[in-house]
């Protein structure tokens, strides 16, 4: 019999433990909790489940800084349980790793996993939370949710979605490390340090701002808490000038036209499907997206059926806006898809999942290997420059701003406020009143009795 059978037979004994307690003056140990110290040697694991973008292996537990799902593992009551988090805790708790381990140590203290959470777990993963009653304090968690939900209802395209999920992850993450549990816990200097602590460049950083102070209002508005406590922060300076698009020169995209011809081909395997990227498939995404303006998500999932086979002509719809674009295929560039179309399917770049988010985080991260292999650039490349390199060679060519807005998607006035430096009209504008102003000048100083050699000036 070895120390821990000995141990369990001691604490059993009803009688041991009567004239133990005596000798100790205070009761230790009671018969119920014996079951529970059998399994005391068996605690259950907290880990995180890493998944794309996530550049981690599934079951990394050494890199924890991410916010990919919860999973609690290990032994209860002689059962292996591998749970998630999200079935028992509301977002953001469901991927905070202090709110997963109370869970599991609560999962220990009771020695079972509560009954109808498990035998019914909420379909929606973001649940409708209890009311809590009129005298009570909000929890932030509460507070979150609603307004998570709140954020959802709007239809907000899933991109900025998460921005604002983000956003309620690292509040959540703030006020647990500091203790909080009540709405009301949160001061003005709390606010000030979570916004000194964020290390997001001066557009990104006054962009959360807004979420904050739109959550605080939320919060205002519903009585939850009496004061916003981020009413007082401003946002950094100049975070409202538009930022000027760089795209890539026509001697770098030739760089990255060559890069990805030498791509080494690449195997892939997900879900019991398999295949290799090769440098057609690369060279014809980066066409696609340089010739007709397609953001990541859009090419990745580009469908052959958009394509009209008489006319070329191409329909799709922005993932990221809705706005609907026509634009026309190039013969060479319809071929290509025809060629990976026959091997690969209608929809020649899915692979692996098809979840619009993996995927194309999957062909951003290619991408980004073909321009780290064409580089160096003097200036931060991402897969999105390919579509400001789509607007730079229409403008520069001279097609109408209209135009160009209609076949990106956009406004006439974004592609003025980002892409002013490009738009030859607003240089031919500007020359020709600083032109006049110069020959006005010099009319009235020649006025004014003073000689002034106008031919020479011009």
């Amino acid at each position: 019999m070895n120390a821990i059978n000995y141990f369990h037979a001691f604490t059993c004994n009803p009688l041991v433990l009567i004239v133990f307690n005596n000798l100790h003056g205070n009761l230790l140990f009671t018969v119920p909790n014996c079951a529970n110290l059998c399994y005391a040697g068996a605690m259950l694991k907290v880990t995180r489940r890493h998944q794309p973008p996530c550049k981690r292996k599934m079951y990394d537990q050494g890199y924890t800084k991410c916010h990919c799902p919860v999973l609690i593992r290990g032994t209860l009551a002689g059962k292996r349980i591998t749970l998630s988090a999200a079935r028992f805790l509301r977002p953001p708790a469901d991927r905070d790793l202090a709110a997963a381990t109370r869970l599991a140590r609560q999962w220990e203290a009771d020695g079972e996993v509560r009954a109808a959470l498990w035998e019914q777990p909420p379909e929606d993963p973001l649940p409708a939370a209890p009311a809590p009653a009129a005298t009570s304090r909000t929890l932030i968690w509460y507070a979150i949710s609603g307004w998570l939900r709140s954020r959802r209802a709007r239809d907000i395209k899933p991109v900025s979605l998460r921005k604002f999920q983000t956003f309620a992850r690292q509040l959540y993450a703030f006020t647990t490390a500091r203790g909080y549990f009540y709405l009301d816990q949160i001061t003005p200097e709390d606010m000030d340090q979570f916004y000194i602590e964020w290390k997001d460049g001066k557009a990104a950083k006054g962009n959360k701002l807004g979420r904050m102070r739109n959550f605080f209002r939320w919060a205002v508005k519903r009585k939850y808490i009496s004061d916003n406590p981020a009413q007082d922060l401003e946002a950094p300076v100049g975070y409202t000038l538009p930022n000027q698009k760089t795209p890539l020169s026509d001697s770098m995209l030739e760089r990255v036209y060559e890069a990805a011809a030498n791509w080494k081909d690449q195997p892939w395997c997900y879900g019991g499907a398999s295949g290799v990227i090769t440098a057609e498939r690369i060279s014809t995404l980066l066409q696609l997206m340089v010739e007709c303006g397609f953001a990541i998500t859009d090419a990745a999932t580009f469908h052959m059926d958009r394509i009209d086979p008489e006319t070329g002509e191409c329909t799709i719809r922005r993932t990221k806006t809705g706005a609907k674009v026509n634009t026309w295929l190039a013969p060479d560039l319809r071929e290509r898809l025809a060629r990976l179309a026959l091997m690969h399917g209608p929809q020649p770049f899915v692979v692996a999942s098809r979840d619009p988010k993996q995927l194309s985080d999957g062909w951003r991260e290619r991408l980004n290997k073909v321009f780290r292999a064409a580089g160096p650039f003097p200036f931060r490349v991402t897969t999105h420059i390919l579509r400001h390199t789509f607007i730079r060679v229409h403008l520069t060519r001279g097609t109408d701003i209209n135009v160009i807005a209609e076949l990106a998607g956009d406004t006439p006035d974004i592609i003025r406020k980002h892409y002013a430096e490009w738009v030859p009209e607003r240089q031919n504008r500007l020359t020709k009143i600083l032109k006049e102003s110069y020959y006005a000048r010099l009319e009235a100083q020649a006025g004014r009795g003073r000689v002034v050699n106008i031919r020479k000036a011009q």
